[in-house]
Formats: structure tokens, sequence, C-alpha cells
């Protein structure tokens, strides 16, 4: 709810779209920096117990957006950034446990579906609430408020008690020091956190910058865009992570970034609704193929010990895209327009398409391993 409606509210409290970007960058910087920390408590103390933390810290930031002053809303951004990185970390890392090797591109399918749509679709459900009279910004952050709080009980009411993962890591008998900070990143994922990478990237020119385009050029309905979006992510995401456990990583996650790349040229090339339409179909089932495909390949690659840590770094992805992104999107839109802004989106897809097909023999080394 908050992604489409940040870049309006700042706008809406006199700043640019650069300022928006920033505003964006604060809720991606500290989840990234400090996701490798909380991998390794998830490892070592509760992964549901990180996971409810980091929802009820997302809440506080949502409620916070009530106070219509830039810093308040840059200060909530940044505990919203931390809440970030606890709920998916933790939930990463439970999905990791539980999930059988030989299913992982369809348990990460569905995981990924629920998040990914309403990721979507309730950008949706936000622009309507903004256009509905006597609603506007308030009752949107109320609303992420109390969902959020809905997701830190569901951790501790739902979860806690019925679900044991293992500890490999103790919070005392491991190394200090130097090497111990060294140790809370997870090389062997990062082929998986790079790919991500590249689709988180290219997300927030077609996600929160979208409404702005389209005021631009007078586009109305734009909502439209993510409820189809969101549906077509919903169906795509189970069906294409089977596929990926059955074909391998690789040959799920190409088609992934070739449909965003159509999706992308058809916003560039014709900008109109029935563009923006199309494009929803083919971002939101590429983005899903890709996320899908990606997440299972971080649980294919992750030390079964470390698996909290594994994947804390690869949802590092996801802050460096959201971060780098919305900076790299308004910069581009302030200095060069919207459309060029899409083509900076089309090429850092292009580099992501490029490293998979580079890192094949590896894939494939995966794929068959994990067989």
């Amino acid at each position: 709810m908050l992604l489409v409606t940040i870049p309006l509210y700042v706008v809406h409290l006199g700043h640019s779209a650069f300022l928006a970007g920033i505003v964006l960058l604060a809720f991606s910087l500290p989840s990234f920096s400090l996701r490798p920390l909380v991998g390794l408590w998830a490892d070592s103390w509760s992964a549901v117990g990180v996971l409810a933390l980091g929802a009820l810290l997302i809440s506080t930031g949502s409620a916070l957006y009530l106070v219509p002053v830039f810093a308040i809303v840059f200060v909530a951004s940044i505990i919203r950034g931390l809440g970030w990185a606890g709920l998916n970390t933790g939930g990463y890392t439970i999905l990791a446990h539980l999930v059988p090797p030989q299913r992982r591109g369809e348990a990460s399918g569905y995981y990924s579906s629920i998040t990914g749509a309403a990721q979507l679709a309730f950008p949706a459900v936000a622009l309507w609430l903004l256009a509905t009279p006597h609603a506007g910004y308030s009752s949107v952050f109320i609303g992420a408020a109390v969902f959020a709080l809905i997701s830190s009980a569901i951790g501790v009411f739902g979860i806690r008690g019925r679900v044991s993962i293992p500890r490999g890591v103790s919070a005392g008998s491991g190394p200090s020091g130097l090497s111990a900070a060294m140790g809370l990143i997870d090389r062997g994922v990062l082929l998986a956190t790079a790919l991500n990478a590249t689709v988180t990237l290219s997300q927030p020119a077609v996600l929160a910058f979208l409404p702005l385009y389209a005021r631009h050029l007078g586009i109305a309905n734009v909502g439209w865009f993510y409820v189809v979006a969101g549906a077509s992510d919903l169906l795509s995401r189970p069906l294409f992570g089977r596929a990926g456990d059955r074909v391998g990583r690789g040959f799920a996650i190409v088609p992934g970034f070739i449909a965003q790349l159509i999706g992308l040229g058809l916003i560039i090339v014709r900008p109109s609704l029935p563009s923006i339409l199309c494009c929803a179909v083919l971002f939101g089932a590429g983005v899903a193929v890709t996320q899908a495909s990606t997440m299972a390949l971080g649980m294919d690659l992750a030390n079964p010990l470390r698996r909290g840590a594994a994947m804390a770094t690869f949802s590092l992805s996801f802050q460096m895209g959201n971060g780098i992104g919305s900076v790299l999107a308004g910069t581009l839109v302030t200095l060069a327009g919207y459309r060029s802004m899409y083509v900076g989106a089309a090429i850092i897809l292009t580099c992501g398409l490029a490293l998979v097909l580079a890192s094949w023999p590896r894939l494939s080394y995966v794929a068959v391993q994990v067989a």
C-alpha cells in the first residue's frame, strides 16, 4: 500500500520526485546494511521471533507517516526498513528449513505469490483510498499499520511453537571479530542474489513511479495496472516455480526476463492504458517467474546449517534493488524524463539476462545436484 503512496505523499508535501526516491532509499538502506546481522539472529535466536518483531516495527513506522513532516517521514521509512529486514529474513529462513529440496521452486512460488501479489495488487487499494473523499493519505497509513500488526500477531500466536527449526549457529560459539563479520554474508548464494537484484532494480520505475508517469501523460485509471499485474503474478508463481523444479532454474528464469523486457518496451514505445495493461500481464508474470526461481536457487545453494545467513544474503537483493533502483529512477526522471527511466530499467534487465546465460553451466550443475 505504501509503495505508490510514499512518492505521491512526498510530492504532496511540496518536495520533488528526487526526494521521493531518497525517502524510498531511507527505507532500503537500513534494511540492506543490517540484514546479515538479522540473518545471524535468525540462526542463533529465533527465525519466528525475527519475523514477528520485524512486522511490529513495520506497523510502528507506517503509523508515523501520519505526521505530515518530511523529517518524520524520513525516520518512519528507516524504522520500516529495519522491520522489513526482520520480516523477510525470518520468513525466508522458515521457508528454507521446511521445504523439501525437490519442491523448492514450487514452494517458493506459493510463498512469493502471496507477498508478490499483495505488493502488486494493494497499490490499487491505496490509490482507491487516496481518490475517495474523506479517506486520503491517513487511511492508507492506518491500513498499512493494521495489516503489519496482524502479521506480527500471526508470527507470535500462529507460528511460534508450531515450527521447529534447528539452530546452526550458537550466539557464543562462533568466530569473533572480522572473521565473524565476514561470515554474516553467505557467498554461496551471491549468484541468486545478483540475479534477483537486477529484477528488483527495475521494479521502482514500473511500480512506484507509474502513477506519476500516467499523471504526466494524462492517462486515467492506472490503478488497474496493479490489479492485472497482481493477478498475473499470483497465477504465475506456483505454476512456473513447479516448472523450474522439473526443467531447471535457468529455463524458468530466462523467459521471466524476456517477459519483463517486452512489457517495458510497450510502455516506452506506445504509452497508453491498453499498453500499460498489457505490460501488467507480462511484467507481473515475468517478475513472478524470476523471483520464485531465484529464491529457489538461493535455497539450492544455501548451507543447510546457515540458512538464516544465506537467506538474509539473498534477501539483500530486494533492498539493494528497491533502494538503489528508487534513487536511480527518481534521478533519471529529474534529469531526462520518464521514458529514459524506463529505458534504464530495460538495460538493467538485459544485464540480468546476460548474467543468466553466462552462468548457465553452474545453473545446470545445481539442477543435477538437487535432482
